[in-house]
């Protein structure tokens, strides 16, 4: 009798594919035995013997849980801007101050000195955002000198709106100005008032290696006790190195700073030069680094991507938890989307997390972590588990397929569209990696549409074989139910096949 047809080279049975499936096989001098489930009965000359559960291939669990997510719990940052337009709400006086396409990533903002600053012979530019009720804050830039500009400052003011009395700034000096006490390749902190003109509070302290090309982040740090305005700054290079540092500089002073910004001075007459500055942010805590929170354990690694593309940094845990540092680019990318991705222990992809367009990673921020293991029951064979929806995509193995011991079966996956419920908010991969890390074609659901319903043939041996997915719903609340075909075979030629089907129950938090 034929128990299989065979449609192209995979064998396909057409009876029932249930587990209480029983064929009975007729052994004379030899047997021959096709196999529909996980039971059958075995018949001898001599009489009828029933033989259940002989599990020629079943499922299991996996040990790694599936990550589903990646939320941003706070935001420490109160301003933040990467300079790919002119923003509003600052005030400029003297200079010239446009966009410039060659910053850091994408733009920044060019900062001219023409000889008409109108303040300190500096050219200002004030955001305008009034910090008098914070004792403490963060200010980072990135700036680059790009003509031999005398003095390129992170600088704190008393007042935006109009003219500023009180000046306190945080400059690198590219060249010596013609000024006496001045070093080339320092970075000091300096306040400046209409009556007594300018003072050094600290420094200069060198920078290692100064390179006038280079683009150097500076972190400042200011908090006020009583009477005392104190200053702590951070220089880092291209590298995230630091290279400079100035702490506890005091200055004592009823006036204290409420508005931040940029200030440029030339120190020629006749002669413009430029600065450039980007990845500009205020904050309330340290934006020097971000954290991750409820991480499943030690050995997981995160990583924050660009815009572009391009890894910012990355980190493997200790524990639950894990602190990033991103002094490189504290507004990550151009200041837009980018992407958050979590790995195994073994390196392997558990989640990738798409910020919106609208958003951005920036310094101080942290993020949780959201992940959970799939239930798998061996008795039911059906597997339930979480994924991401929105821009978190989940990736990772949904459960085991183990063989026989001493057994090589040549495996692939049927999804039966038919009996599925899959709705037209899900994206799905499905696809099978054996222990020795072979991997399968895929099936492939595209917004609930199924574009391939079996993956190729993958030779399997022993427990650590796994079924990996890779997907997401669109939006949150909604669920699937997949059924599929495990179907297993003896030869390459897929010609002698068990099939064990299992139920899969997808949904979102």
């Amino acid at each position: 009798m034929s128990c299989v047809e065979t449609m192209g080279t995979a064998a396909v049975y057409r009876k029932s594919l249930t587990a209480s499936a029983v064929l009975v096989a007729t052994l004379l001098f030899s047997i021959s035995f096709y196999v529909y489930s996980s039971a059958f009965i075995y018949r001898w000359v001599s009489g009828y013997t029933s033989i259940t559960n002989i599990k020629l291939v079943d499922i299991a669990s996996n040990p790694y849980p599936l990550c589903i997510g990646i939320s941003r719990t706070s935001r420490s940052a109160l301003y933040f801007t990467d300079f790919e337009t002119l923003p509003s709400g600052w005030y400029q006086y003297g200079g010239q101050v446009e966009i410039n396409p060659n910053g850091y990533r994408g733009s920044a903002l060019s900062i001219a000195d023409n000889d008409q600053g109108n303040v300190a012979d500096n050219v200002l530019y004030i955001y305008g955002y009034d910090l008098r009720s914070y004792t403490e804050f963060w200010v980072s830039a990135k700036m680059r000198n790009t003509t031999a500009m005398f003095a390129m400052n992170i600088a704190f003011f008393d007042n935006a709106a109009s003219p500023p009395r009180n000046i306190w700034t945080v400059p690198i000096f590219a060249s010596s100005g013609g000024y006496a006490g001045i070093n080339p390749g320092t970075v000091s902190v300096y306040y400046w008032n209409q009556s007594s003109g300018w003072q050094r509070i600290a420094g200069p302290v060198s920078i290692t290696n100064y390179n006038p090309a280079n683009w150097y982040t500076v972190v400042v740090r200011y908090s006020r006790s009583g009477n005392r305005n104190l200053f702590d700054v951070y220089v880092y290079d291209p590298n995230g190195v630091l290279v400079a540092s100035i702490i506890n500089a005091q200055q004592t002073s009823r006036s204290r700073p409420r508005y931040v910004g940029f200030a440029v001075d030339d120190g020629r007459l006749d002669v413009i030069s430029t600065a450039l500055f980007d990845d500009f942010i205020v904050s309330t805590a340290d934006p020097r680094r971000i954290m991750f929170e409820n991480l499943p354990g030690a050995g997981y690694t995160v990583e924050v991507m660009d815009s572009l593309g391009n890894l910012v940094n990355s980190t493997r845990t200790t524990g639950t938890t894990a602190l990033l540092g991103i002094v490189t680019d504290i507004v990550v990318g151009t200041g837009l989307n980018g992407k958050l991705r979590v790995r195994y222990p073994n390196n392997m992809l558990c989640l990738v997390t798409s910020i919106p367009t609208s958003d951005a990673t920036v310094g101080g921020d942290t993020y949780r972590v959201t992940w959970g293991p799939p239930t798998v029951d061996t008795a039911s064979r059906t597997v339930a588990a979480y994924i991401g929806y929105g821009g978190n995509r989940t990736v990772g193995p949904l459960f085991n397929i183990s063989v026989y011991p001493g057994d090589t079966r040549y495996t692939y996956i049927e999804l039966d569209t038919a009996s599925s419920s899959i709705p037209s908010t899900l994206n799905l991969n499905i696809s099978i990696i054996s222990a020795l890390g072979a991997q399968s074609s895929k099936v492939l659901i595209v917004n609930g549409v199924v574009q391939s319903s079996s993956t190729s043939a993958v030779a399997l041996q022993g427990s650590n074989n796994y079924v990996l997915i890779e997907g997401f719903f669109t939006s949150r609340g909604w669920q699937a139910t997949l059924n599929l075909n495990i179907v297993a075979c003896s030869t390459p030629n897929l010609s002698i096949c068990v099939i064990t089907p299992v139920t899969v129950y997808l949904s979102t938090v």
